[in-house]
């Protein structure tokens, strides 16, 4: 029955990102929204349709579908339909919005109503001194968690769906962060707490005003402790560390990316091997090959012009190569796989050898 639908494991992909709208109502110092070219573009329903049904959604690894890419979801009237559509037809969604329009209680019941498998809701920061310039609006923090507080509070009695409160951090050992300095690495993002202390100080604060507006979320400060601990030491991209704050809500702690810097970045044209697990549809139709492309310089091709199939089948030793340990031809991947310094590049360059040797030792012994 599946036969004819386009399997995304054949290229490389286990995610599928729809950017339905390019609008956000942010302006995130770690996002490319704010530099991006195109912000006004609307991708057809008829085309979303098309494209969730050309989808083989039941094959094995295949993770969800995210109507998102760099834009805000929520700013979409038609977003909740999309969900609803893929609850009905048992495709895992998954949402992700910065939650500031869930001030309307009208929005918040739709967004329920329409039952996504999970939603991330980017908190990103605490910090009051932090939060407007990192996330490019003039809204107090106490009045951003209320509207959060909202919809926790109405969602915790819809256990469909599973949301997670995302905190971003780049906590890294001293020693760690001052080599990776050294060698003109990155040390991630910058705008990004990098101090457990502080993020204790901010997180009690927020657990306490949601305390006090909904006594039945409380969180031990022992629980919290062990959280920061414990992301202190080891970061997981596909489970990161976090802590429960009712049956179907959590609150993650994920090691963040420097974003939109990368494009200041300089080259790396050596080999390497990139298995970033999703595609992504730019709301112009253009075909992103990974998450972190926001314009359509790298496009594999336009949804408007030809099917995905053929796109994706045109693209195919393109895509292999990206992902065998081969030199990278694009330049948008060269600086995304690249270094904020020339000294950076060279320490790249001699690990890239060095793993070189290594593999082909190993192939020689085999």
């Amino acid at each position: 029955m599946n036969s004819d639908k386009v399997k995304l494991s054949k290229y490389g992909y286990s995610i599928l990102q729809i950017e339905t709208a390019g609008s956000c109502n942010m302006k995130c110092a770690f996002c490319p929204y704010p530099i991006r070219a195109d912000k006004d573009s609307i991708l057809d329903s008829d085309i979303i349709y098309k494209l969730i049904n050309s989808i083989d959604f039941n094959e094995e690894g295949f993770e969800f579908v995210q109507f998102s890419q760099f834009n805000e979801p929520l700013m979409d009237p038609r977003i909740f339909e999309f969900y609803k559509y893929c609850h009905n037809n048992n495709i895992k969604a998954r949402c992700i919005t910065n939650g500031l329009l869930l001030h309307s209680q009208e929005t918040r019941q739709k967004f329920i109503d329409s039952n996504p498998d999970k939603v991330k809701i980017s908190l990103q920061t605490l910090n009051k001194e932090k939060f407007a310039k990192q996330r490019g609006i003039e809204i107090s923090t106490d009045r951003y968690f209320n509207i959060l507080f909202k919809y926790l509070n109405e969602v915790k009695d819809s256990p469909k769906t599973q949301v997670s409160l995302d905190l971003a951090c780049n906590f890294l050992h001293p020693i760690k962060k001052n080599l990776k300095k050294i060698a003109g690495i990155s040390s991630e993002e910058p705008s990004i707490e990098d101090v457990p202390l502080r993020l204790k100080d901010d997180l009690l604060y927020f657990l306490d005003k949601l305390h006090d507006f909904d006594s039945s979320f409380s969180i031990q400060t022992t629980n919290i402790d062990k959280l920061l601990d414990v992301t202190s030491k080891s970061y997981d991209f596909r489970n990161p560390p976090s802590i429960k704050l009712a049956d179907n809500i959590s609150l993650c702690i994920k090691l963040f990316h420097y974003g939109r810097r990368i494009s200041d970045w300089e080259a790396y044209k050596g080999p390497v091997s990139c298995t970033n697990p999703i595609l992504g549809i730019l709301a112009d139709g253009s075909i992103a090959p990974c998450c972190l492309t926001y314009n359509s310089d790298l496009s594999l091709g336009n949804i408007k012009e030809n099917t995905l199939i053929d796109i994706l089948n045109a693209k195919a030793k393109w895509i292999n190569d990206l992902r065998d340990f081969t030199p990278l031809k694009s330049e948008t991947c060269q600086k995304c796989m690249g270094a904020p310094s020339k000294r950076g590049i060279i320490f790249k360059t001699l690990n890239s050898k060095i793993s070189s040797i290594k593999e082909n030792l190993a192939n020689i012994k085999k």
